[in-house]
C-alpha cells in the first residue's frame, strides 16, 4: 500500500524530469546550431565566396547579404544546413518558405532557423 502511494507521487515528478531533460537537450542543439552558424559566417567572410561554401561535403548557398546560409525555399537546402553543421542523423526536417524546422527527437518542439534573417529559435 505504501509503495503504491509513493509510486503515485514520484511518477509525475519523474515524468517532469524527463520532459525537462528533453527540453535541455533541445536547447543544447539550438546553442550548437547557433555556434556553428556563427563559425560558418566567419568562414564565409574569410573565403570571400559570394554564393556558396563547401562544408563537410555539403554545399551551402548564400543568396543574402547577411552571411548565413540561405534555405532557397528548398527542403534539400535545410537538410544540407543541418548535416553540414551538426553531428546528428536522427532528425526530422521540415521546410516552409525561407524557414527550416529541425526536430532532433521523435516528438516535441522544433529548432527553427529562418534563412532570411538567420534567427534560430525553439517552437
Amino acid at each position: 500500500m505504501i509503495l503504491s502511494i509513493l509510486s503515485l507521487t514520484a511518477l509525475p515528478k519523474f515524468l517532469d524530469l524527463n520532459d525537462d531533460a528533453k527540453y535541455a537537450s533541445l536547447n543544447g542543439h539550438k546553442a550548437a546550431l547557433i555556434d556553428s552558424l556563427s563559425m560558418l559566417k566567419g568562414k564565409h567572410i574569410i573565403a570571400r565566396e559570394l554564393n556558396h561554401l563547401d562544408v563537410n561535403g555539403y554545399t551551402l548557398n548564400f543568396f543574402n547579404t547577411h552571411n548565413h546560409p540561405a534555405t532557397a525555399y528548398s527542403w534539400e537546402a535545410c537538410e544540407d544546413i543541418w548535416f553540414a553543421l551538426m553531428n546528428s542523423d536522427d532528425i526530422e526536417i521540415k521546410q516552409i518558405y525561407e524557414e527550416c524546422e529541425f526536430r532532433p527527437f521523435k516528438e516535441g518542439n522544433f529548432i527553427h532557423f529562418h534563412g532570411g534573417t538567420g534567427v534560430v529559435s525553439i517552437k
